[in-house]
């Protein structure tokens, strides 16, 4: 059987190193110096420590792992403190470097602490990183992580000697981090993967998935550089001919890993240990159980001498399963209470017996309620946003409704100034412009209206009544000029004018105009203009074919702004109200 899952996170320590390497920040010295070494550097460091950028945190951390004395919590120092600057590095390689603090940061806590709640906690802010930021080398190291740390927890808390349906639950992990690793080219990851799944195996359900994951890398185009494809190619071969029941050529395959060119001399220690589980199952499987009681014996032995407790669980297992088939009742109860011992210790360590699964499934519970409470607060800014709306809706559709009515009020108010206006000339009896004039239009060309409107205009009328000091063949001039002369309509007319065609002086004429009428000159004068006007506007075919530009200067006014306000003044309607008032009111 392969080695332990130490074997998986310092194959990872390696890779991360190599991918990684020193900048000159850091003095080289510091990389070859043994644990004690480190550890007085890392007191030099103390100070100054929190200066150091996140990369040369990574690798001082990583210093402390790969030594034969490791120094975790020196290594925790530093990758916390690379860790604590997440929120404020924005730099990809920086945040590349803390991502693998994560990683190695679960190590630490899965082999040093046995506290795999934790590791699990770490190796999901790692790939959160990792989806974030398109950190796609390191998400292949982060999936396999994930499947050696579940393997490894699932087999601490099932106690029971076989999965159900003779299948390991966790081989999917394995197979997803191979497939990732080789779509993204890590042909480094791939080899781990298959190597380590075999720890996972099983039953034959599991032998036929890696035997799967053996095809792809036998298939795939890896570089006879890489160092190793020779080891991982005759695992390969192996794992083939075990599944197909030729032992002895799988014993020779086997035989034939030799753990050379690893980056780090315990990848290959863990290798040869993992090379000969293998080979002890293969004897297993051909029936020399005693050949392999040998080789499991010697392999537990040195898990022992380092202190590998899940090396021991595995071991333990297998030799528990190997006496029991051989009616060995004292040895297989022997190995089975070293087994639970063993498990006891580690679930004692860290982690207080939780599985992966169930911290899992209590993330998932948070995330759900999570999901509930923003759902219910969307809930209730959705109804206070249609309340919002329909509040709104109901403003606008009143506002609409009141537009409406008071737009009919102001119609009805007009019609009815411009029938009053209107009735001061009908009442009279007098004639509008003629509708059958062809060209009203040409009429004004020389400032002289058609024939009907050069009668005589009847809304100015005399009233005796109002004096009877003023002159009244003055008053009839005064009144047959303003009714009947065009010259009025000169926008130059003048009290001086009329004066001269009444042949009186302005103070008479004023006073009389006074008198008779109630109103100044000007006063009068505008009046005029406006009825004269208004006779444009009820015509027909000047209403339609004179602009308000053209009858404003054919009245006598200079500007479309003095007239409008005029006009106003006088008949309390615009022109434009009056002109589609009296649109509506002819004849079609």
């Amino acid at each position: 059987m392969p080695g332990h899952h130490l074997s998986r996170y310092i194959i990872l320590l390696a890779i991360l190193i190599h991918a990684f390497p020193a900048k000159a920040s850091f003095p080289a010295e510091t990389i070859t110096r043994d644990a004690r070494a480190i550890e007085v550097n890392l007191s030099e460091y103390g100070r100054r420590i929190h200066s150091l950028p996140a990369d040369s945190l990574f690798r001082l951390g990583t210093g402390f792992l790969n030594r034969a004395t490791e120094a975790p919590d020196s290594a925790l120092i530093c990758y916390i403190t690379a860790q604590n600057r997440l929120d404020r590095e924005h730099d990809r390689n920086m945040i590349a470097a803390i991502a693998k603090t994560f990683i190695n940061t679960a190590y630490i806590y899965s082999h040093t602490y046995h506290d795999y709640g934790e590791a699990y906690m770490n190796l999901r802010k790692a790939e959160e990183l990792c989806s974030e930021n398109s950190l796609d080398s390191l998400m292949p190291i982060v999936l396999h992580s994930f499947a050696t740390l579940r393997n490894c927890n699932y087999r601490i808390q099932n106690s029971g000697q076989t999965y159900r349906q003779d299948k390991n639950p966790m081989m999917k992990y394995f197979k997803k981090a191979f497939l990732t690793a080789q779509k993204a080219g890590l042909h480094d990851i791939m080899a781990y993967a298959v190597f380590n799944s075999l720890e996972a195996c099983e039953g034959k359900k599991d032998t036929t998935a890696v035997v799967e994951l053996a095809h792809r890398y036998l298939n795939s185009d890896i570089p006879d550089s890489n160092p190793s494809k020779n080891f991982i190619t005759n695992l390969c071969h192996g794992v083939i001919h075990f599944s197909k029941g030729d032992y002895g050529k799988a014993i020779d395959y086997y035989s034939s890993m030799i753990p050379a060119g690893f980056p780090l001399k315990q990848d290959s220690l863990i290798m040869a240990r993992g090379r000969d589980g293998l080979i002890a199952k293969a004897y297993e499987a051909m029936g020399m159980h005693h050949k392999s009681d040998e080789i499991l014996t010697g392999i537990l032995r040195q898990a022992v001498e380092q202190n590998h407790l899940e090396e021991q669980l595995i071991i333990y297992k297998r030799l528990y399963s190997l006496h029991r088939d051989l009616a060995d009742r004292e040895k297989a109860k022997e190995y089975q209470l070293a087994y639970f011992i063993t498990k006891e210790k580690i679930s004692r360590m860290g982690g207080n017996g939780t599985s992966i699964n169930e911290i899992e499934l209590k993330q998932t519970l948070r995330n759900y309620q999570k999901s509930l409470l923003l759902a219910s607060v969307k809930e209730r800014h959705d109804r206070i946003l249609i309340l919002c709306i329909s509040i709104a809706a109901l403003c606008a559709v009143a506002a609409l409704i009141l537009t409406i009515h008071y737009s009919r009020k102001r119609r009805n108010y007009i019609m009815e100034l411009y029938k009053k206006n209107l009735s001061r000339e009908t009442d009279t009896g007098k004639g509008r412009i003629s509708a059958e004039n062809p060209d009203p239009q040409a009429a004004t060309t020389d400032g002289t209206p058609p024939q009907d409107i050069q009668k005589s205009d009847p809304s100015i009328t005399s009233d005796l009544s109002q004096s009877n000091r003023a002159d009244p063949e003055l008053i009839e001039k005064i009144e047959r000029i303003i009714r009947e002369d065009r010259s009025v309509f000169d926008p130059d007319y003048q009290m001086a004018r009329l004066c001269s065609q009444v042949g009186s002086n302005p103070t008479y004429v004023s006073r009389a105009i006074n008198s008779h009428y109630g109103k100044s000159f000007k006063a009068l004068l505008t009046e005029r203009r406006v009825r004269e006007a208004c006779r444009y506007f009820d015509d027909p075919v000047s209403n339609s074919t004179l602009t308000i530009e053209a009858i404003c200067l054919n009245v006598g006014f200079r500007s479309r702004t003095a007239f409008a306000s005029a006009f106003k003044n006088v008949t309390g309607l615009t022109p434009s109200e009056y002109r589609q008032a009296a649109r509506k009111y002819m004849p079609s």
